[in-house]
């Protein structure tokens, strides 16, 4: 049973709060619902999946929800299956023609079944699959999108490794069961698929000691090979995550046991005709019982993962690690850790690139109130922390999304947050005001006009009103009780501002906005300051796309 709502509610008026070099946009209650993913699409607009108690018939039941670049709930669809049964949430992707894949399993009559659905841009379903799967811990369903639309999903039959790839139209292309160990039932916990279509299906062994696997496929659904990791000494902790690079090469990731008996991230790289390129492992055999939690590939081919661990034998403390590996040499490039306050337990649960290369992290740390405070942080390529956001609220489980163009969304069972990082250069000069201080304006969002989340940001300002505007042209001359720094054609942005607690905002319609090196200042009343009674920031300059 399918529930499609469309009306559209704005649920929390716009926060302006600057965070160093990162803003809260706007936050979202999400009435209870469990979020477990969010995809944020290259428009800046926010998708958000999980399972929801509170809408259907009944039950445990899948949601999808998509909001505009301002936090505008533009619709929301809830599957609630036949039988009344529970839906349990497992993936959510987009593919390249804007259809949304929705992946998970209910709990039906005869045993789980696999559930997937897509949903086009406007919200409406387009087709929804039901078929028999069994669902032993670690084989839950995973999803792959190729440059055709495709959707590729992972899974367990009768013991053996399953895979399916179904067209843009629900229609089934091709499958295939695996039995990788003789004998032993297996399963397949993730799938990711290659440009040119290869898919590659990870796996592990349902016994003792477990083993991993990776198998490949063609794009017609030929198998190609499978590759067996026993580990360096013995047992590997299940799932076996899935990655593909854009040369059609295939990673084989998980968490192997050391010598002392706890985890260890190991990573394995495959040529497109399965041949070994290296194996690496971390920490390297030591005590640290470092956890793996996600993977992605950034351009290039390098090899980013996060997870969590201790920084053994210095401390017994749990901190998040982000590492890189050097997709040629499988050596280590960089490795980051981040350690709450609380010097306690600090769980990644995600991690995403953008389109820059910059990776971001998001997790529970035991930071200032309660040990599971919300972190997220962002790093350049070389590991360089760009900016970090924490939210005190008492939630669990955080789901990331980033969008191409910048904007950050973090998602829980209760809560959903966008920050934007800022941008632009600091230009000209401002003199202090009757605050006390010079007024610097500042911005905040994407310099890609499609996404159109440019917020600008004066303080401090007095409480009174002002008027934001730019121009193609910088200057410095004398105006006011400080300086005119733009010229050439000035544009103001109305209304007009007024300024709270010393603080002045304007979201920018970048629609009227050309692609060009953009200036933009802001201009107050000032009537405790004397002289002309009115002054103005310094300047900020962006280069618009």
């Amino acid at each position: 049973m399918l529930q499609h709502a469309t009306g559209i509610t704005l649920l929390v008026i716009l926060q302006a709060t600057a965070l160093g070099q990162v803003a809260e946009h706007w936050e979202r209650s999400l009435d209870g619902q469990r979020s477990k993913a969010v995809e944020v699409l290259p428009n800046g607009h926010s998708l958000i999946a999980g399972e929801t108690t509170h809408l259907g018939a009944g039950g445990r039941n899948l949601f999808l929800r998509r909001y505009d670049v301002q936090g505008l709930l533009l619709w929301e669809v809830v599957y609630d299956g036949p039988l009344s049964q529970h839906e349990y949430f497992t993936d959510l992707a987009v593919a390249a023609n804007g259809q949304t894949y929705v992946c998970g399993y209910n709990t039906g009559q005869g045993g789980p079944q696999l559930v997937l659905l897509a949903a086009d841009p406007g919200g409406s379903i387009l087709w929804v699959v039901e078929r028999p799967l069994l669902m032993p811990n670690f084989f839950r369903p995973h999803i792959a999108v190729d440059d055709a639309s495709a959707v590729t999903v992972n899974g367990d039959l009768s013991g053996e490794s399953w895979i399916g790839r179904f067209a843009a139209d629900g229609t089934l292309l091709w499958e295939d069961t695996l039995n990788v160990f003789a004998g032993m039932q297996s399963g397949a916990s993730d799938i990711a698929v290659a440009p040119d279509g290869t898919s590659f299906l990870a796996g592990h062994a349902f016994g003792w000691p477990p083993e991993y696997f990776l198998a490949a496929y063609d794009s017609a659904g030929s198998h190609l090979w499978t590759r067996i990791n026993s580990g360096s000494i013995g047992s590997l902790f299940p799932p076996a995550y899935a990655a593909a690079d854009e040369f059609g090469n295939g990673f084989l990731v998980g968490n192997s046991e050391s010598t002392c008996g706890v985890y260890e991230f190991l990573a394995e790289k495959f040529r497109p005709d399965g041949t070994t390129v290296w194996n690496t492992i971390f920490p390297g055999n030591s005590c640290s019982n470092t956890t793996m939690i996600d993977l992605a590939v950034a351009a290039g081919g390098d090899l980013i993962l996060a997870g969590h661990g201790p920084d053994y034998p210095a401390t017994s403390s749990i901190d998040l690690i982000t590492m890189r590996i050097g997709g040629r040499t499988g050596q280590i490039s960089w490795i980051r850790r981040f350690a709450g306050t609380g010097d306690n337990v600090d769980l990644c649960h995600g991690l995403a690139l953008d389109d820059a290369g910059n990776i971001y992290i998001t997790g529970n740390t035991n930071e200032v109130s309660v040990a599971r405070d919300i972190t997220t942080m962002a790093y350049d390529g070389d590991g360089g922390l760009l900016w970090s956001a924490t939210r005190t609220e008492n939630l669990i489980a955080p789901a990331l999304g980033v969008g191409s163009s910048g904007g950050v969304v973090v998602a829980t069972d209760s809560l959903l947050v966008r920050y934007h990082a800022q941008i632009g250069a600091g230009t000209c000069a401002a003199n202090a005001n009757s605050t006390g201080f010079p007024a610097a304006i500042e911005a905040y969002g994407s310099e890609a006009l499609l996404v159109g989340d440019l917020r600008l940001v004066a303080s401090p300002v007095p409480d009174a009103m002002g008027l934001f505007f730019h121009g193609p042209s910088q200057t410095q001359l004398p105006f006011g009780n400080g300086f005119l720094c733009v010229t050439g054609g000035i544009v103001r942005l109305g209304p007009p501002a007024v300024a709270s607690q010393g603080l002045a905002l304007r979201d920018v319609d970048t629609g009227g906005l050309a692609a060009s090196s953009t200036h933009f200042q802001y201009w107050f009343r000032d009537t405790n300051g004397g002289g002309a009674f009115h002054s103005t920031s310094d300047a900020v300059s962006i280069l618009l796309q």
